[in-house]
């Protein structure tokens, strides 16, 4: 949108809600604001701007756009970052969602690499619904954020959902362009984090939901202009379609991997193209294109130092691992499948550990290591990897189990006992697949400590909720001998 223009057009809720007036008090501060920055006045030239974007919060080529470009000049010439006081001062989480914006942008404008600051300023910008400032902030945040070595899923998150509000919000305003280019940013960020979590089911989940409103928007806007003129070639938009198909013909795929492998050699650096390529290879289990998909992937790792091209092609080799040990399971013999299966221990705890170091604060792939480690007897190593995984909600409850099963391994009988208690009392659906691994394991605890009166009784228990549950029946049978 052209701000200065005199035409009429449509604009986002929050162009639309400002009186001339502010606009013209806005651009006024602007207009002294470009002064300032012109005599390098930098702080003052940063006031002046926050000033304008107060009057007019969606100014974003003459306010936001032209602030950043100071802030990035301000830094060149050595100016300082906040200090401690000035951040604690400036609020970026008050109830003003107006003010909270503007301390953020202030601070951000003052150190403007730093990604607490664009959260900040993002959360509140999504509040207001202020769909061209969250448009214009996303695109650079993103960017920083795909720099970091390490994912932090709750940033994706947040790009995700603030590029969402801009879609649903110009969707709503009828500015049927825009909602259908934020809901496709809003994919491509999602696929980012699927393609680092393929795992997470509901990462998957939501992407694929995205996908699908996204399916249905363009549909309900494809005979709009705006929409018609961002639609691609009809050769391209072949060649998508037929990527996305789960199903093509040998000399089809070979065809769209040899285009693939072309638009790399034109973009080698290019992300999108090394991802789309691997896609094409891994379409089906072809051990060849499979261990060419990790050779891209590895030199693009070594190229880039980006953990993510490691991340994926640890995960092609995951996959052919546990198709091995089917294999071996339906048609080796017991001893092979035995060997192969402590390598392939071994693999998995080399993998998970790498993850958990460069995503520390990913609770679901601590999770994932303990198991490994919990599998290779690696009790004292398992322990404190559960205590920290099980401050996630979805998977707490089978912390707990493994806990006490490492205690209980140990023949740490007491904590061993209260873990599966405490388990068992913070179990809200009793009977479950958890709350019946917790009885269990605590009646195997007492039965170990010759308390068998209390043994008997939850192994009661736990046949009145299923009668065929692991050896529950031998046990009881046992004890009353």
């Amino acid at each position: 949108m052209a701000e200065n223009s005199e035409q009429p057009e449509k604009e986002s809720s929050g162009n639309a809600s400002v009186p001339s007036a502010d606009k013209a008090n806005a651009r006024t501060f602007f207009q002294r604001a470009e002064k300032a920055a012109a005599a390098r006045s930098y702080d003052y030239a940063i006031n002046l701007y926050i000033d304008g974007i107060r009057n007019w919060p969606e100014a974003v080529e003459d306010g936001h756009q032209k602030l950043r470009l100071v802030s990035v000049q301000r830094r060149a010439a050595g100016g300082k970052k906040p200090g401690m006081m000035e951040a604690m001062k400036l609020n970026v989480s008050g109830r003003d969602h107006l003010k909270a914006m503007l301390n953020a942008e202030l601070l951000l404008a003052k150190e403007p690499g730093n990604l607490s600051y664009m959260e900040g300023m993002l959360k509140n910008a999504v509040k207001l619904k202020l769909v061209n400032t969250i448009m214009w902030l996303v695109a650079f945040m993103f960017e920083e954020v795909l720099t970091g070595k390490k994912i932090v899923r709750a940033r994706y998150e947040l790009i995700r959902d603030a590029l969402l509000v801009a879609a649903e919000t110009s969707d709503e305003d009828g500015n049927f362009e825009l909602a259908v280019s934020a809901f496709q940013r809003a994919y491509n960020v999602q696929e980012y984090l699927a393609r680092a979590m393929p795992q997470d089911l509901v990462v998957v989940n939501t992407l694929r939901d995205i996908s699908s409103r996204l399916t249905i928007l363009s549909g309900k806007y494809e005979s709009a202009e705006s929409f018609r003129d961002s639609v691609l070639d009809a050769e391209s938009q072949q060649d998508l379609q037929e990527t996305e198909r789960l199903v093509q013909s040998h000399d089809r795929l070979t065809e769209l991997i040899e285009k693939a492998k072309a638009k790399i050699e034109a973009e080698p650096d290019e992300p999108t193209n090394i991802n789309a390529l691997v896609d094409l290879l891994t379409k089906r289990e072809d051990i060849a294109r499979e261990k060419e998909a990790i050779q891209v992937l590895e030199k693009a790792f070594k190229k880039s130092d980006n953990y993510r091209f490691k991340f994926r092609a640890d995960d092609i080799r995951l996959r052919q691992i546990k198709r091995k040990a089917r294999e071996l399971k339906n048609n080796g013999s017991d001893d092979a499948l035995r060997d192969f299966q402590k390598k392939r221990l071994r693999f998995e705890i080399d993998v998970f550990k790498q993850r958990v170091d460069m995503y520390p604060t990913d609770l679901r792939m601590k999770y994932q290591y303990g198991e490994r480690l919990f599998a290779a007897r690696k009790f004292d190593e398992a322990i404190p990897i559960f205590q920290e995984a099980k401050a996630d909600p979805k998977s707490r409850q089978q912390c707990v189990v493994l806990i006490g099963r490492c205690f209980l391994e140990k023949e740490y009988s007491g904590p061993a006992m209260d873990t599966f208690r405490d388990g068992i009392e913070n179990q809200e659906i009793k009977g479950d697949d958890i709350s019946k691994e917790l009885h269990y394991w605590l009646a195997r605890a007492l039965e170990g400590e010759g308390q068998n009166d209390d043994a008997r009784k939850i192994y009661g228990q736990l046949i009145q909720w299923d009668f065929n549950y692991r050896d529950v029946r031998d046990r009881m049978d046992a004890l009353k001998k």
